[in-house]
């Protein structure tokens, strides 16, 4: 067991894969992808627990701190409009979870947490599976890990860049076949949509044409949006490339579930 300064674990846990992103008390640093099956077709992320259990047995991580972010397939996100009477702290929590059943049915079984923004605005809201939190953190009481943070990676995303979206910009994060897309005006957001799409730049500039047309918007600002692992793209290797703004951490590509490991391990240096 080590007395020292604690081991950093973190994992990003997406369909059928783990990245995990190890780093040593010494500053060595373990990079890995680890493939697994889902157990239960009923949600998606079975087995993936017992991966982890299995990879943090073999690699025989001393005492540390593990923090995970999950692919927005396995959360649900909601735009919760701003309540202009105080409510106490139950019926708060009641009417998000009203809101959540309105846009997805019975939420039984599911956390949901938000961070209550600023006055006046409407805040995003997310939802994650109760028993996955609840396995996440047995399976770290049983190794001698402290459980960090759980975070959806939209949320992870959102904090490292949101100060370069622009007002009534729109801003897109995409992995796993699904896009997160939303907007913030002035005074908070004003839309958040989920939609399943290949994260590639055609499909992607194809759904945020959809959306202008949705939100009425003939133009705006070009979209600024974000593919866990893909390279910076220059001219010349996508059509029109200035008709979005590509947000990345580096100009190489990456494997996308390593990607989403190294923003959240770079978030959650930040939190210190």
């Amino acid at each position: 067991m080590s007395l020292f300064p604690a081991e950093t674990v973190t994992v990003a846990l997406c369909p059928e894969q783990l990245g995990i992103i190890w780093r040593s008390r010494r500053g060595e640093v373990q990079r890995e992808m680890v493939t697994y099956s889902p157990l239960d077709a009923g949600n998606g992320w079975s087995g993936a627990v017992e991966a982890l259990a299995n990879w943090l047995d073999a690699a025989r991580v001393p005492v540390g701190r593990m923090s995970m972010v999950l692919s927005g397939r396995f959360v649900r996100l909601a735009l919760v409009p701003w309540q202009d009477a105080y409510l106490p702290t139950e019926e708060e929590n009641a009417l998000r979870r009203i809101h959540f059943e309105t846009l997805y049915g019975n939420m039984q079984g599911w956390r949901i947490t938000s961070d209550p923004g600023r006055y006046g605005e409407a805040h995003v809201a997310c939802a994650i599976p109760d028993a996955l939190v609840i396995q996440v953190q047995a399976l770290c009481t049983a190794r001698h890990l402290r459980c960090g943070a759980i975070a959806p990676y939209f949320v992870c995303a959102w904090n490292r860049w949101r100060r370069q979206v622009l007002p009534g910009q729109l801003w897109g994060v995409a992995e796993s076949d699904s896009l997160v897309l939303g907007s913030r005006g002035p005074i908070g957001w004003t839309s958040l949509r989920i939609l399943f799409t290949k994260p590639n730049p055609d499909s992607l500039m194809a759904a945020v044409a959809r959306e202008w047309v949705l939100q009425g918007r003939i133009e705006g600002h070009p979209p600024k949006l974000h593919v866990p692992g893909m390279p910076l793209w220059t001219e010349g290797t996508v059509e029109q490339p200035e008709q979005a703004e590509w947000l990345t951490l580096d100009a190489e590509p990456e494997a996308p579930v390593l990607a989403m490991a190294r923003l959240m391990e770079g978030a959650c240096a930040s939190w210190k």
